[in-house]
């Protein structure tokens, strides 16, 4: 196992090529105080030559690979997948495999790794971190403690949760990745893919209205779209491989009158799941940062 910034990884070789698997954080140990993360971060980036406009994601390279197809492009798709997506948590519906149609019935394994877009603009890094510094000026330490912040070296966009056990399982889902390359280049290939953030959100703490997440939004532009249909075909290569089964896509939503797969595409900020006080886990006041 290796650590890239404040990820671990399970690094797989196939054919040459080594994946890199970030694992799922489950001791909760981010850490880092705000106000020192954003001075080492304004120290490392003063002098650096990014054009202050290009704050654009440049979304090519995943954590995968080392070295879908995309919705109808009309006014109301948006609107399609918002729909989608807002039938309840939980919007995900199973649909039985014709070839064993039982496996959705066995009982879901816990995530172990995820596959993510990583942000590497060093522009848009510096202007996370100064939108938490801003947010760390404002609370005061009222409602969010310093461990909740995420640190700049993991600011990523999660496509989806992987239960990978074993080694073998491991083994499968990056073969599964590698089978996928020659489709991936295809598809986007001549399509926009420069993603931009706009905007903020939260996630509450069930049955609160405390924020337990909040992230930088995604502008719904073109590339959107792109990473929509990019997404939907790495889940369902995911599922044809039987490297993750239906009933555990978790929060991820299934738009039948298209037939893809919609996930809520999220920067994580500030993640209070991360770190529980005393044996508990809190929210913060949120609301007031989701329209910045």
């Amino acid at each position: 196992m290796d650590r890239i910034g404040d990820f671990e990884f399970d690094e797989v070789d196939v054919q040459g090529t080594t994946y890199r698997l970030p694992r799922v954080n489950v001791d909760g140990n981010n850490s880092g105080a705000i106000g020192n993360r954003y001075q080492t971060a304004d120290q490392y980036y003063r002098n650096q030559n990014d054009d202050e406009e290009d704050c654009k994601i440049d979304p090519s390279n995943t954590y995968g690979a080392d070295d879908d197809n995309s919705g109808p492009d009309n006014d109301n798709e948006e609107d399609n997948n918002q729909s989608v997506m807002s039938k309840g948590s939980r919007s995900f519906k199973p649909k039985a495999n014709p070839n064993n149609p039982s496996r959705c019935d066995q009982q879901p394994r816990q995530p172990t790794h995820f596959i993510a877009i990583p942000i590497e603009n060093k522009q848009v890094i510096k202007n996370l971190v100064g939108l938490q510094y801003k947010i760390e000026e404002f609370d005061n330490g009222r409602s969010i403690y310093e461990q909740w912040y995420a640190p700049e070296t993991t600011f990523h966009f999660t496509i989806c949760m992987l239960p990978l056990e074993t080694a073998d399982h491991m083994q499968k889902a990056t073969n599964a990745l590698k089978d996928l390359e020659p489709e991936i280049q295809k598809f986007l290939k001549d399509r926009d893919f420069e993603l931009c953030l706009k905007g903020c959100g939260v996630f509450f703490v069930a049955g609160t209205q405390d924020a337990r997440v909040l992230y930088a939004s995604l502008d719904t532009n073109e590339a959107n779209s792109t990473l929509i249909g990019l997404t939907d075909m790495i889940i369902k290569k995911m599922l044809q491989d039987e490297v993750i089964l239906e009933n555990e896509l978790g929060n991820i939503a299934y738009d039948e009158s298209h037939d893809r797969y919609l996930v809520k595409f999220h920067l994580t900020l500030i993640n209070s799941s991360t770190h529980r006080i005393g044996g508990q886990m809190l929210g913060f006041k949120g609301r007031n940062f989701a329209s910045v």
